[in-house]
């Protein structure tokens, strides 16, 4: 399933919330039960893998990953009120795991996804319009591989986008390779984090499940799943520059700013929660690190996955592969 959860920014209900908390100006959530108005269009033999969120058209995108979508598709499109609009995707997509949705300089809205199934068009990175129209695909379709020139992807995971269009792509999520690549505009690579061999020590990973990037540190923060950390690396350079653990005993599964910039928050699956973890105001505090707030999200068996913001109201929107069905999750 998906859920929503919603963050809101006026300061009594912050000050409501904080004195509930203990931690000033830290959001919380709690569950929309009205979102989706109507579950039937949830496949119930597949999962709900990922999110996505489009503030200008209202419009939610929702990853879904299993067998019954040969006649529908793997992405449904929802209104952010939670009615049911179109499926798409049965052609183009053969396993999702991780959307990212961008907006160009025109205001057009694209949608980034990490295909990382055995099948013909798994272990590539796709660009769709946002009616499903495939516009670029990076990787080798059906084909895994460690390759840099061209690149070839295995079990490929998440992605992110920097104002420039380059691209930050955790590659993988438990196959052959362990690493984060940046790539420019004509897809070729600029650095590469990791390597194909499963790592516990300063830039190695073991299953990088997530990215996340923070422009006012000019850093890319990785989800490093299997060693239960998180790691930030330079955007220009891909320097190491700092490791966080704070976040222990939960696993870090997916990560993203909220709308304000200044908390992070990451999602644990195997905890079925939300973290809430300041942001740092500049690079010279970017050591500190601490968790100001955990949510959970209900049973630990609805297994949520990744998740996506609304930079506008501040909703967030988990996909739960236990649960088979997309879920909305407000503030307060």
């Amino acid at each position: 399933r998906v859920c929503t959860m919603t963050f809101l920014f006026l300061s009594a209900v912050f000050s409501v919330v904080s004195t509930v908390l203990g931690v000033p100006g830290t959001p919380a959530y709690f569950l929309d039960p009205s979102w989706p108005q109507n579950k039937s269009h949830f496949v119930q033999t597949a999962q709900d893998f990922c999110t996505a969120v489009d503030d200008t058209t209202h419009q939610v995108f929702v990853g879904l990953r299993g067998p019954g979508l040969a006649s529908t598709g793997p992405v449904l499109v929802f209104d952010d009120r939670g009615h049911f609009q179109r499926y798409w995707g049965s052609q183009s997509i053969g396993m999702i795991h991780g959307m990212r949705l961008i907006r160009l300089k025109n205001g057009t809205t694209r949608l980034w996804i990490a295909d990382l199934g055995n099948t013909n068009n798994g272990h590539t990175v796709k660009l769709f319009s946002t009616d499903g129209e495939v516009l670029e695909t990076i990787g080798t379709p059906g084909t895994a591989g460690t390759g840099t020139n061209p690149i070839q992807f295995d079990q490929v995971a998440d992605i992110a986008v920097d104002s420039f269009g380059n691209l930050y792509i955790a590659d993988g999520d438990g196959g052959m390779n362990n690493r984060l690549v940046k790539l420019n505009t004509a897809r070729s690579l600029v650095w590469m984090t990791g390597s194909s061999k499963a790592g516990n020590g300063t830039s190695q990973f073991y299953i990088p499940h997530s990215v996340e990037i923070d422009f006012q540190l000019n850093v890319v923060w990785v989800a490093d799943r299997g060693n239960n950390r998180t790691q930030a690396f330079d955007l220009d350079t891909g320097a190491h520059v700092v490791t966080w653990t704070c976040m222990r005993p939960y696993v870090p599964y997916h990560i993203r700013l909220d709308p304000t910039g200044k908390h992070y928050l990451i999602l644990d699956l195997l905890h079925a929660a939300i973290l809430t973890l300041p942001a740092p105001a500049s690079r010279e505090t970017i050591s500190h690190c601490s968790v100001s707030n955990a949510t959970p999200l209900g049973r630990n068996d609805s297994k949520p996955h990744a998740f996506s913001v609304d930079p506008t109201s501040g909703s967030i929107y988990v996909g739960e592969v236990g649960a088979n069905v997309t879920r909305d999750r407000k503030s307060g």
